[in-house]
């Protein structure tokens, strides 16, 4: 098995990023107005709705005030970080990994054939770790994201395959996982 470094404690979903509940509740609300105003009445073509959504986006952020804003609106309270990107250095793959770089559509190709990975990483390129047999691991930087067979047609996900091998990839993390009810 490889070693890979972990990421950062805590959980990362590439499906559906985890955000705190107060965070939900405002991201709830936004999604709420956007399709009452924008989306309920939909233009008659693309670049009608484009221009739609531009006009709802700047009115929300310049003109409405937010109650939990103190009834002020995004643009009066927001400040730009003076804190600077460093320059990010892209991601370097171990050598003995196979590179792929993933579709619009989420899928990889093996083989010579198409396999579902994730939308989230489109245009992202992961790394295959050859298994024994037919079958490969997938990684995204030092994440494991999921095994493949493309000849059996199976894939698992990081879930089963930990609990099949009854480890835990990152000893140090400090969040316990949840419990499966």
């Amino acid at each position: 098995m490889r070693n890979f470094p972990c990421p950062q404690p805590g959980f990362l979903s590439l499906e559906r990023p985890l955000i705190r509940i107060d965070q939900h509740v405002s991201h709830e609300r936004t999604h709420q107005d956007l399709a009452r105003e924008v989306e309920t009445w939909p233009a008659a073509t693309l670049a009608e709705q484009a221009e739609r959504l531009e006009r709802w986006r700047v009115e929300y952020n310049n003109c409405r005030p937010h109650e939990a804003l103190g009834m002020k609106t995004p643009a009066e309270v927001y400040c730009r970080s003076e804190r600077k990107l460093k320059d990010v250095q892209p991601y370097v793959y171990p050598p003995e990994l196979a590179l792929r770089r993933v579709a619009r559509n989420g899928c990889i190709q093996v083989g010579s054939r198409d396999v579902y990975i994730s939308g989230a990483l489109k245009k992202m390129t992961v790394g295959l770790e050859r298994l024994a047999g037919t079958g490969w691991r997938v990684w995204f930087c030092g994440l494991l994201i999921r095994e493949i067979d493309p000849k059996q047609g199976t894939f698992r996900r990081p879930e089963a395959i930990l609990e099949a091998k009854n480890c835990n990839p990152c000893p140090d993390n400090k969040v316990l996982p949840m419990s499966r009810s």
